[in-house]
């Protein structure tokens, strides 16, 4: 096969994206990741800090543990996490390269990314886009141009003692709203409806009726922006229009699926709904050989699809590639939601390889100035690794007296949280410098049981230690055979 040639061309390097591709790899696809921006580029511009909503296990990707002990991971630890897994995957990946001009028919497309002087042959595409990168703009209202309104925000505490205006009554809005207000904002927040729905502010509709029942938010309901000016705005209400101190206007009004890019490539799609038009078994569109994965699917309403749903996309994908039955979903048809949920009922396909070449490394609350004594006495002794940092499998023996609570049975207590003693010996055996694939070998030749056991008993093991938050993990660099 050429260099250039590949089997599936996957747009968009977000969590529907990656997963798509790793399914993909796992199958022996050869797969290439291209974005206009960089790996889950549209986590990058959430704001700092910010929670997600759904479980952490759900979250994760080829059955790579997310070792953060929350189970609301934040965007800090999402954009980590993802970002890790491409890299210890070995995704190819080309960032800061947009999708150019489609050529071609299903089985031999030709494909112009960036300014890359060559294209890229595959057989087929996918588009995982999303939908978060074209937030639905606002018209019609003069002073939109001034530069104290955005579609977003990155630092609520920026915003500290200002007067912030929210347009939209979504969920980000609830968000931004509470967030703006523990940061020192004084917040008013526009809804265009009589009532804000539960369903829209569920999570955050008891703290946000508790502010305004006291006047520390202020939201208005049946209201509409008028006009903006460099130190008010104008807003219409039933009872006339009202004039408004403000320093910032935030609009969060939502998020448009990627329209422009459908007509380019031919994609049908409902025009009120801007719901593309696909297979509901393969999720292809109705181009033969370009397929779509994740919220992009979703049209006007992201809200339907999720991250644990989408990340099994590349299931259906694969598959119909492959020539195989597609996953165990039901038609019900598209305009369900019940349809998209099926693919949350899917289960993890792990990735042992993947698994296997995670480095184990001992966190947890090591106090600072223990670990820096025994630095400073391994120091002495010549024991400093080439990085000038002992290994920290190294640091948890030396201090085991202060970090651990030994038991009569073995097992011993690290943090508060007990150990059994399989898993102590695990905890000392993670001492930054080898991978689990290394640990299991090690292992292999202290106890009479077959290898491929073991390995899933290993795995399993170090998968419930990240969790817990007792051990974490990094990748080996993909040019050492292991780290030293």
């Amino acid at each position: 096969m050429d260099q250039e040639t590949y089997d599936l061309l996957v747009v968009g390097a977000g969590p529907a994206g990656l997963a798509t591709a790793l399914e993909g790899q796992r199958r022996g696809l050869r797969v290439v990741v291209i974005d206009r921006g960089g790996v889950v580029e549209h986590i990058r511009g959430f704001p700092i800090g910010m929670t997600f909503y759904t479980p952490r296990p759900t979250l994760e990707l080829a059955g790579i543990p997310l070792d953060v002990p929350r189970r609301h991971p934040t965007r800090e630890d999402m954009l980590s996490y993802y970002t890790r897994v491409a890299r210890i995957a070995g995704i190819e990946l080309r960032t800061g390269r947009a999708l150019g001009a489609v050529t071609g028919r299903d089985g031999d497309f030709t494909v112009a990314i960036g300014d890359a002087v060559e294209p890229i042959r595959t057989r087929k595409l996918a588009i995982a886009t999303g939908v978060f990168g074209q937030p639905r703009r606002l018209t019609g209202v003069p002073g939109l141009e001034l530069p104290k309104v955005g579609y977003g925000y990155q630092d609520p505490h920026a915003a500290f003692g200002l007067e912030i205006l929210i347009v939209g009554a979504g969920n980000s809005s609830a968000e931004a709203a509470l967030r703006f207000f523990h940061a020192g904002a004084r917040v008013t927040v526009l809804d265009r409806n009589a009532t804000i729905a539960p369903a829209k502010w569920r999570w955050h509709l008891e703290d946000i009726a508790a502010l305004e029942r006291s006047g520390a938010i202020r939201v208005m309901h049946r209201a509409r922006l008028q006009r903006i000016e460099e130190a008010r705005v104008i807003v219409e209400t039933p009872g006339g229009e009202v004039s408004l101190r403000n320093d910032r206007v935030i609009l969060l009004l939502g998020f448009e699926p990627p329209r422009d890019l459908f007509d380019r490539l031919g994609i049908a799609y409902d025009p009120a709904t801007l719901g593309a038009r696909v297979d509901p078994g393969s999720l292809e569109s109705s181009v033969p050989g370009i397929h779509l994965a994740g919220i992009v699917l979703a049209g006007r309403s992201p809200d339907r699809v999720f991250i644990h749903g989408a990340r099994h996309h590349g299931k259906a994908i694969v598959a119909h590639i492959l020539g195989e039955p597609p996953p165990p979903i039901e038609d019900r048809g598209l305009d369900t939601i019940e349809h998209w949920r099926q693919f949350e009922a899917l289960e993890d396909e792990v990735a042992p390889e993947l698994a296997l070449d995670l480095v184990p490394v001992v966190t947890g609350e090591l106090r600072d100035d223990l670990v820096d004594v025994h630095f400073y006495r391994a120091h002495l002794a010549g024991r400093v690794v080439a990085d000038h940092h002992e290994p920290l499998g190294s640091v948890v023996d030396a201090l085991e007296g202060w970090l651990f609570r030994g038991e009569p049975d073995g097992s011993g207590v690290l943090h508060g949280r007990r150990l059994s003693p399989d898993a102590l010996d695990l905890v000392r055996r993670a001492d930054g410098t080898r991978r689990i694939r290394d640990i299991v070998e090690e292992l292999a030749g202290k106890v009479e049981q077959p290898l491929e056991e073991l390995r899933a008993m290993v795995v399993s093991a170090f998968a419930a230690l990240f969790r817990s938050g007792t051990l974490t993990w990094r990748p080996a660099r993909l040019s050492d055979e292991a780290i030293r």
